[in-house]
């Protein structure tokens, strides 16, 4: 039996298949790692553009330090990848 490894989704605490996820390098530095294989440090975000940007509005991910250019970046990943499957 193969053994799926799920990842938190850090805007909603839920716990997701790893491929469902968009993957965010934090250490060394911000970027998306869609691949999935880079080291360092990351966070997960689950295909939910609707709860992103509730808490990008409350202040939940100012910790991680994301430039403009990764918001809009992950803004536009939900968009594509919500509207062909939703988590």
């Amino acid at each position: 039996m193969k053994v799926i490894p799920l990842r938190m989704d850090v805007v909603s605490k839920k716990s997701y298949p790893k491929d469902r996820l968009l993957r965010l390098l934090i250490r060394p530095e911000v970027r998306i790692d869609h691949e999935q294989t880079a080291l360092g440090r990351a966070i997960y975000f689950a295909k939910d553009l609707e709860g992103f940007e509730y808490a990008l509005k409350k202040g939940r991910l100012r910790r991680y330090g994301l430039s403009e250019a990764i918001i809009e970046e992950i803004r536009q990943w939900m968009g594509k990848n919500t509207a062909s499957s939703a988590c």
